[in-house]
């Protein structure tokens, strides 16, 4: 208000200030992947392999059989065997030697990264969670049910209107994807 707005023009104006800006901020953070992928190697496919390989592991693929004593135990596979896959899921590793009945072998230990935190976040990016925007959107949708919109222009309330529908549909799809496949009137 020090620029001599009230509260509700400033507000009005902060909003088409921002909209105005926004080709700008999407300019800067397009630049700014740019120059993570040219300079640190990282895209989002990239990034999105890597969150698979540590949500996806299978802790059978880091051991191997062998026989000690007459008896089969497993014990880790060497680092060699592993794939660029399996290899990316490992946060740490040591190895101590062991003896078995075909002779002294090396029993490697595998540390490996939080596979629920690379599975939560694969959901993210997937939009399975969708729960909590699908709340606030309701809620949004109850609160705009308070406002009149008698007064505003019949091109602005057009295109809220179609800005909605896209909402819905992409709520629908949602929806159908978690198996529900009703629509919210």
């Amino acid at each position: 208000m020090n620029a001599g707005y009230t509260r509700n023009t400033a507000k009005v104006e902060s909003h088409k200030l921002a909209k105005k800006l926004r080709p700008f901020f999407v300019f800067l953070q397009e630049k700014k992947n740019q120059l993570a992928e040219a300079h640190y190697d990282v895209t989002n496919t990239r990034i999105l392999s890597e969150m698979s390989a540590i949500g996806l592991q299978n802790i059978k693929d880091y051991v191997r059989i062998v026989t000690i004593s007459g008896k089969l135990r497993e014990i880790g596979k060497p680092i060699s065997d592993l794939t660029n896959q399996q290899a990316l899921a490992v946060s740490s590793w040591s190895k101590q030697l062991i003896k078995t009945d075909d002779g002294e072998e090396f029993d490697y230990q595998y540390v490996l990264h939080d596979k629920a935190g690379a599975l939560v976040n694969l959901g993210k990016h997937l939009g399975m969670f969708s729960e909590k925007l699908m709340l606030d959107l309701n809620m949004r949708r109850d609160k705009a049910d308070a406002i009149d919109f008698s007064a505003m222009p019949q091109n602005d309330l057009e295109m809220v209107i179609e800005t909605l529908r896209g909402f819905q549909e992409k709520a629908a799809k949602a929806r159908v994807i978690e198996g529900q496949s009703h629509r919210i009137d």
